[in-house]
């Protein structure tokens, strides 16, 4: 999984772990959780892949083309998810490692961002976008905790949009909104 996605605003998909606790409404039809089971795995447990070395393989091919991929991280699960935080700082050094990839990273778990950026972060890495998932107006706090950290590009995920959500207050601290359904 990753060479290929069926999600329609990135190139690659990368879970460095999957396997995730849901947390709010926007959780409840989860994909990942439908097709862990599919696959006779525990869509509750957070456990290491063997992908890793997947973004290598495209940054090279990315070089070799002279333009930039787009990979979408933890589309089953959530980058910043407490039980992967033995693995966070390793796949941080993944993305250090590959400047011809735009890493965008994706996350519920908004109050944990700020402490859990790596060390060299600064004003944010040229090559990620940081992003929450916001599904009604009521977990706009996410949003808050988003642009109270520097990002070089925010962006929100309003999948599954459930409700109406008042942007207007953040617009100008945001580069990107991806609006959808439940899937």
């Amino acid at each position: 999984m990753g060479d290929t996605t069926g999600i329609s605003w990135t190139e690659h998909t990368w879970n460095p772990w999957r396997g995730c606790t849901k947390i709010s409404a926007g959780c409840a039809h989860c994909y990942m959780f439908r097709e862990q089971r599919r696959y006779g795995r525990d869509p509750t447990e957070v456990v290491r892949t063997k992908t890793w070395n997947d973004p290598i393989k495209w940054n090279r091919e990315a070089g070799e083309a002279g333009r930039k991929g787009l990979v979408f991280t933890c589309s089953w699960s959530d980058w910043f998810h407490e039980d992967a935080d033995q693995w966070r700082d390793e796949a941080w050094a993944v993305i250090r490692d590959c400047p011809n990839l735009i890493f965008q990273i994706l996350t519920k778990r908004a109050d944990r961002i700020k402490d859990h950026l790596p060390a060299d972060w600064g004003g944010g890495y040229d090559n990620v976008w940081l992003g929450v998932s916001v599904e009604n107006q009521e977990n706009t706090w996410r949003i808050e905790r988003l642009v109270a950290v520097s990002a070089r590009v925010r962006w929100i995920s309003a999948e599954p949009l459930l409700g109406p959500i008042n942007f207007r207050p953040w617009l100008d601290r945001l580069d990107w909104i991806v609006a959808g359904a439940e899937s």
